[in-house]
């Protein structure tokens, strides 16, 4: 299951921070990375990125085929 979350629709001084972060590493503004940690094992780094509905609804269509409507 997945759902698309617009990374620009934000107040949050934390949240546009790390948009200006990202834009300066070449990243995208939605762009997050996560470890897991569960005592001492350590997860990958674990990639993901949140586009905004239009930009979902145009990948779903060009890379699988679907169509997330709303």
């Amino acid at each position: 299951m997945a759902d698309p979350r617009d990374p620009y629709k934000t107040d949050n001084p934390l949240h546009l921070e790390y948009h200006k972060l990202n834009k300066s590493r070449g990243r995208r503004a939605g762009q997050t990375r996560i470890r897991i940690r569960y005592g001492k094992t350590i997860s990958e780094w674990i990639g993901s990125c949140w586009f905004r509905r239009k930009r979902w609804d145009r990948c779903l269509r060009e890379q699988a085929g679907w169509f997330g409507g709303s």
